[in-house]
């Protein structure tokens, strides 16, 4: 999934009732990646301000 083809600048992960993990992979190097772990009731927002996203 290339991000900024489908939501632009920003990215977004919600975990309602269960502990979910968010994966960020470089479009760059597959192999470059990091993982979140996001905690029931919690949100995640990612956004570029400048230059390129990450990858």
């Amino acid at each position: 999934l290339r991000p900024t083809q489908f939501c632009g600048c920003t990215i977004a992960g919600v975990s309602l009732l269960s502990p979910s993990v968010l994966r960020l992979q470089s479009l760059r190097d597959p192999r470059d990646w990091l993982e979140l772990l996001l905690e029931p009731g919690s949100l995640y927002v990612l956004r570029w301000v400048w230059g390129e996203p990450w990858g």
